[in-house]
């Protein structure tokens, strides 16, 4: 387990989403939050997710983006278009825009 920054987030060397106890279909958004964090640490990446915030995943494997989840925590529900789940596949990219509540799809390219 690495330590943590000045900020109080982990650095590199972090657990991986299996260490952290999360499911192996949300690795791909654990790894995009991951990396957004890690590009803007601290209060900045907190304040970051706020109405008019977009967002693009790339997918590097096949989970399912389900619609409308129940809130949990910090996450927010994902509102996808027809209100049906995004079955993923590697290289498909699904792009989100949140009005601070929920998260909204924009795009989506099936590869």
């Amino acid at each position: 387990m690495a330590g943590l920054g000045v900020d109080g987030r982990p650095t590199a060397g972090q657990l991986s989403p299996l260490e952290q106890g999360l499911d192996p279909e949300v690795q791909p958004h654990a790894q995009a939050l991951a990396a957004a964090q890690e590009a803007m640490p601290g209060p900045a990446f907190d304040a970051a997710w706020q109405a008019g915030s977009v967002v693009t995943l790339i997918f590097a494997s096949t989970p399912t983006v389900k619609h409308n989840q129940a809130v949990s925590g910090a996450n927010k529900p994902i509102l996808l278009a027809g209100a049906v789940d995004f079955v993923a596949s590697a290289n498909d990219t699904l792009t989100l825009v949140s009005n601070g509540t929920s998260w909204f799809e924009v795009a989506r390219a099936v590869i």
